[in-house]
């Protein structure tokens, strides 16, 4: 995620009832999505092997976000 992904009015943004409770961005929902993932990991007694990680300096931008996760890609 994108550690400046803040701004809503960058690209096409749902605003309906159900994502706003997600998150006001992107970089809250993708926290919140990780977050609600591993709550149900520990109540269900589930595998969790998720890592998250947040890019510096990054905002809504495909191509930064693209040179980042060529790391993940690799490993």
């Amino acid at each position: 995620m994108g550690e400046l992904d803040n701004d809503s009015s960058l690209g096409t943004f749902r605003t309906t009832d159900l994502a706003m409770e997600q998150g006001a961005h992107r970089l809250e929902r993708g926290t919140t999505f990780y977050n609600q993932n591993k709550e149900l990991k520990t109540k269900n007694d589930w595998t969790f092997n998720w890592k998250m990680d947040t890019i510096k300096g990054v905002r809504h931008d495909y191509k930064e976000m693209s040179k980042s996760a060529i790391v993940w890609i690799k490993n």
